[in-house]
């Protein structure tokens, strides 16, 4: 799937302050409902206010919705409150609001580079290469097994990208 900007859902955005200082990263999936959802929750748990974190989706589907009851539960379970996060779908300021956009899978990563401005801030990586993160809907004990899996890659990440 190829993302055409006519399909970007307009919607707000809190405004991120570049000249602050302050880093900021953007976890994206196809929905913004599974795996994107939960590695918002996860990182903002582990890194606090220091760093600006977001999530997004290549599709506008679920736009406004929580995130799924079992993302929402497994992250519960871990100690993560995520059910403040509404879906929302990746837009062209992203791509310079952001220092890193990170895609859950190779699929999403190409619908991401497909959209990238000729010029943008944001570096666009894969989450955990060189497979991603696995879609929790097509494995057996999915959701567990993604939690731990971005659980496990989200410190690694984030010191690689220079983001802590």
């Amino acid at each position: 799937m190829n993302l055409n900007t006519k399909y970007f859902y307009k919607i707000s955005f809190i405004p991120l302050n570049i000249s602050s200082g302050k880093k900021a990263v953007l976890f994206v999936c196809h929905e913004n409902i599974y795996r994107s959802s939960v590695c918002e929750g996860i990182c903002k748990n582990l890194v606090g206010n220091s760093l600006y974190v977001s999530s997004a989706a290549t599709s506008f589907s679920y736009t406004g919705r929580q995130p799924d009851t079992r993302s929402q539960q497994i992250c519960k379970q871990n100690g993560i409150d995520i059910s403040k996060i509404r879906a929302k779908q990746i837009i062209q300021s992203d791509f310079d609001r952001f220092n890193v956009i990170a895609a859950l899978d190779k699929s999403t990563l190409e619908n991401i580079l497909s959209i990238q401005p000729t010029r943008c801030r944001a570096k666009i990586v894969l989450f955990n290469p060189p497979r991603g993160i696995d879609d929790p809907l097509y494995h057996n004990n999915g959701f567990p097994t993604m939690f731990t899996s971005i659980s496990k890659e989200m410190k690694p990440f984030l010191t690689q990208y220079e983001l802590i």
